[in-house]
């Protein structure tokens, strides 16, 4: 028979194998269909034997930690070739492809040794004497699905939840927000405790072994308990993991106990917490797509039926991971909150002859900062600080930072004494200072008229933004009269945004503070 009679017996046993196919029974649903594909023209053997008519042939691609099926084909057997010709969906070349063959008889999945690399629109193989050899490797058998006990239900007091798994060496994973539990899932290590009416997800996984189907257990608590007072939390496509070691008001939290987060007041995850070797803690999922939002926690304790405030904050990493067990964990502690730090003010209280304008700064980060300038304790009713504060008479400045559930910082209290220039005053000429500033407001520079009146005498310029941040500095000994550009930037060389500086001229007894303004 020639080569190109026993061709086309070969595509027409395909065509027939095609048809097959549908009703082929396998492990696999249909591949992912690419708009473009490459074929091989194979040799399948399994343990070393011919495989049979009705064997499966099936193509993979990783994805992560998934198996995207890229191609399958039912096995035929034309005299002493058992084989196929198997259509691989792929869109680029060089893609790293791996197969199984599904032994119909025995019921069993295998992995072989050959893996090849994605050619788009390209052959590997050919009928009947170059055939591309595909040879079985090791079994790959199905994990048996996890059993429950007790089996789900309605309870009408707490349980503590048992899951094994019948395979010897699988590991369980599970979930208890809806979620279907993937090999990143909590694992399984002792009972799980259920304090109130949940749905737990379970799936046990081998190394080279199919994962077990996923098993959904629903356990109805009736025995009064209030759940935690949080609904499931905002999910996004990103998100990041704590893990966390739990305290409430310095005594390790309990079986049952839940910790969560949120961001601006909205849940992004939440967690029960395990008591497992003396540790109590919990992998917390936090859902964020963005890395630098705000991640503050709550914790809610079963016993006491309260959700408590934690004195931790965090800022999202997306795709990252805080903490490592069992040695490195990241600490929660709920119910017990630090002092705020001491504002600061810049400038500091002194004299000045001129009004000027005052920031207010706490090292403690978003902390909020009050204020009052008639002299009164500040409360947290009082005036939010957001900008610098002119100061044109003499003031007494009172400051207080709040942060959340913390203990408030203690009243900082600054005076500043305003003594503007009279008539018996020395003629401009001999006076210490910022003589003028022109032009102003500016874009490109300004130019500081400054005054020393003594002779030789050291000075120091520095000027602030409207935070009271530090910005520019420069010192040097001068006399009489003298003049300093300054082009808007830092003392770095940065080019700085537009809007109000302070420029703070002080030399010997004298410090003086001038407005400019960068447009």
């Amino acid at each position: 028979m020639g080569a190109i009679m026993k061709l086309r017996l070969l595509l027409c046993a395909l065509m027939i194998c095609v048809a097959v196919s549908v009703y082929a029974v396998n492990p696999w649903g249909e591949p992912e269909a690419l708009p473009t594909s490459m074929t091989v023209v194979a040799q399948i053997s399994i343990a070393g034997m011919q495989a049979q008519a009705g064997d499966v042939l099936a193509a993979f691609v990783s994805n992560g930690s998934q198996e995207v099926l890229r191609g399958k084909e039912v096995i035929v057997v034309n005299g002493s070739i058992a084989g196929c010709v198997i259509q691989i969906y792929t869109e680029q070349s060089g893609e790293s492809i791996f197969f199984k063959v599904w032994d119909e008889s025995a019921q069993l999945v295998y992995r072989t040794s050959q893996d090849i690399e994605s050619v788009v629109n390209g052959t590997l193989g050919s009928y009947p004497n170059d055939l591309f050899q595909i040879s079985t490797s090791h079994i790959e058998q199905n994990v048996l699905p996890p059993v429950f006990n007790p089996p789900g239900g309605t309870f009408t007091s707490v349980q503590n939840v048992a899951i094994t798994c019948p395979t010897p060496g699988a590991v369980i994973r599970y979930t208890s927000d809806g979620t279907e539990p993937t090999e990143t899932s909590q694992l399984y290590v002792e009972p799980v405790f259920v304090g109130f009416s949940t749905t737990i997800k379970a799936k046990a996984f081998l190394a080279d072994w199919i994962p077990s189907p996923t098993i959904t257990a629903y356990f109805t608590i009736t025995g009064g308990q209030i759940p935690d007072p949080w609904p499931m939390p905002e999910v996004f496509t990103s998100s990041m993991i704590v893990m966390a070691r739990v305290n409430i008001f310095d005594v390790p939290a309990s079986n049952g106990d839940i910790l969560a987060a949120f961001v601006n007041g909205v849940l992004r995850g939440k967690q029960p917490i395990q008591v497992i070797d003396g540790i109590s803690g919990c992998l917390l999922q936090v859902y964020s797509d963005v890395s630098g939002e705000h991640i503050e926690f709550q914790v809610w304790d079963y016993s006491a039926q309260s959700a408590i405030p934690a004195n931790q904050y965090l800022y999202s990493q997306v795709n990252g991971i805080i903490g490592s067990y069992p040695n490195n964990l990241y600490i929660v502690n709920a119910g017990i909150y630090p002092s705020v730090e001491l504002p600061v003010f810049s400038p500091p209280a002194g004299e000045y002859t001129e009004p000027f304008y005052v920031g207010i700064s706490c090292p403690t980060e978003d902390a909020q900062i009050r204020y009052t300038l008639d002299g009164s304790s500040p409360t947290t009713s009082s005036t939010l600080y957001t900008q610098a504060i002119l100061i044109n008479v003499t003031t007494t400045v009172k400051a207080r930072a709040y942060y959340g559930l913390w203990t408030p910082s203690a009243v900082v209290t600054t005076l500043y004494t305003v003594r503007p220039a009279t008539p018996e005053d020395p003629p401009l000429t001999s006076i210490t200072g910022i003589r003028d500033m022109y032009p102003n407001p500016f874009s490109s520079s300004v130019t500081l008229l400054l005054g020393v009146k003594e002779a030789n005498q050291g000075y120091k310029l520095t000027i602030y933004n409207i935070r009271g941040e530090l910005v520019y500095e420069s010192n040097g000994v001068a006399s009489g009269d003298f003049q300093h550009t300054w082009n808007g930037c830092a003392t770095d060389g940065r080019k700085l945004p537009a809007g109000i500086y302070l420029v703070s001229f002080k030399s010997g007894t004298t410090h003086q503070t001038r407005k400019a303004v960068l447009k």
